[in-house]
């Protein structure tokens, strides 16, 4: 949301298993994930809800995103972080984007799941962007 935010100011973004995003999904067919304010409005307005989740919602600052981005999905995410949610993300990315899908990831760490991401972000990304060097996307 923060290179959506600050355009010009990012350099790059990396996201492991983003939550709460996509969270107007429901009204398309999709999952919506943490903290799913669509269906779970605590006895107020739903509509006005929906509306002000908009603003916490990390698809609608995907868009304006111009550096380049690594984003990272687990498809046994379905609580937190549906995997349609992280795509809906990246699909409104238009910069340069490498997306992770982390086939036996839940939201945790678990058996060592998520190490494709770390390999990426901690030995690639990370160490190019500290030598002033362009992220290392792969397309």
């Amino acid at each position: 949301m923060l290179a959506g935010l600050c355009p010009n100011d990012a350099t790059a973004a990396l996201a492991l298993v983003p939550a709460a995003s996509d969270m107007l999904a429901p009204e398309v067919g999709r999952a919506t994930g943490f903290p799913n304010w669509y269906s779970n409005t605590n006895g107020k307005d739903p509509k006005k809800v929906h509306e002000t989740s908009r603003y916490y919602d990390p698809a609608n600052f995907a868009s304006r995103i111009k550096c380049p981005v690594l984003i990272a999905l687990g498809l046994h995410d379905e609580q937190l972080a549906p995997p349609s949610s992280i795509l809906a993300d990246a699909n409104e990315i238009t910069s340069p984007k490498e997306v992770i899908i982390l086939a036996n990831s839940g939201h945790q760490n678990v058996n060592g799941s998520q190490e494709p991401f770390f390999h990426r972000a901690y030995y690639d990304w990370l160490p190019a962007l500290k030598e002033g060097k362009p992220a290392p996307v792969k397309q």
